[in-house]
């Protein structure tokens, strides 16, 4: 019996290549894409739940958070890294899965820019120093207290602030609002927040933002007396998600909002997200 033989002509053999090489450049880079966003979602929500659990383990051994002793960040008038450690080794590094807990200036943990926004503007400068650590999933975390300078020579603080690079130092864009959210708690009696959120029973306060006349039935806690550092309770503005949307579009300052936008929509990242 005879045998055919088929084929291709040399032609059909680049056409077929070409062909493949379209459908590639079209289906890889939205696989790709789609697997990073991915990353963003779950490293977020499990950073999350993280923070949110330690700090929920550390009440269980020192009683509520409004309670714990801030004396250690109030020694001294000091905006560095120093006032944070003592703070952290207390009620945070027992309660977490870590390693590397260091302070070092931003560039040194590997930012050369520093921590920057979408559009370039820096909130730390590369020699900033902080503390920060990773935890088990790859996520690199820095601490930042934010206080009130007191008449009496000290610092009184009011909440932390936790950066969050999902991805770590050593896979980019390293950008505010693409790999890094930052996450707050107030030292009172709130849950773990995103700046920004708008869809819970509690909203970000902005420190420059005069609420003393507000009628909006929502307490939030701001420090309220120099002298003694006394908290207490004040109005809040609800933050609807438009106004979210549109600072963290800028680009610019308001791009710490970003990450509720996520946290928001079910730890999903939303399809008119500015950013991704």
């Amino acid at each position: 019996m005879n045998k055919s033989r088929f084929s291709f002509t040399l032609s059909e053999v680049l056409i077929s290549i070409t062909i493949i090489g379209i459908i590639a450049a079209i289906t890889i880079p939205a696989i790709i894409n789609k697997y990073n966003r991915t990353i963003i979602e779950t490293r977020l929500k499990q950073t999350y739940s993280t923070l949110a659990n330690m700090f929920k383990l550390a009440e269980a051994d020192y009683g509520s958070i409004d309670n714990w002793d801030y004396g250690e960040l109030t020694k001294q008038i000091s905006t560095g890294a120093e006032v944070r450690d003592p703070f952290v080794k207390k009620y945070m590094l027992p309660y977490l899965k870590y390693q590397d807990y260091k302070t070092k200036t931003w560039s040194e943990f590997g930012y050369k820019n520093g921590l920057v926004a979408p559009k370039g503007l820096i909130y730390r400068q590369p020699n900033d120093t902080t503390y920060a650590l990773t935890l088990a999933n790859g996520a690199f975390i820095a601490f930042d207290i934010r206080g009130q300078q007191l008449t009496n020579n000290k610092y009184a603080p009011y909440q932390m602030f936790f950066i969050t690079d999902i991805n770590g130092p050593l896979t980019g864009p390293n950008i505010v609002g693409k790999d890094i959210f930052y996450f707050v708690q107030y030292f009172t009696k709130m849950p773990l927040l995103m700046p920004g959120e708008y869809s819970s029973n509690y909203y970000w306060y902005r420190d420059w933002y005069d609420i003393d006349n507000d009628q909006n039935a929502k307490n939030y806690p701001i420090l309220s007396n120099k002298d003694t550092g006394e908290i207490k309770y004040r109005i809040d503005l609800r933050q609807k998600r438009e106004k979210t949307m549109e600072n963290c579009a800028t680009g610019e300052g308001y791009a710490t909002e970003c990450g509720a936008l996520i946290k928001s929509n079910g730890w999903k990242i939303p399809k008119d997200y500015p950013w991704l």
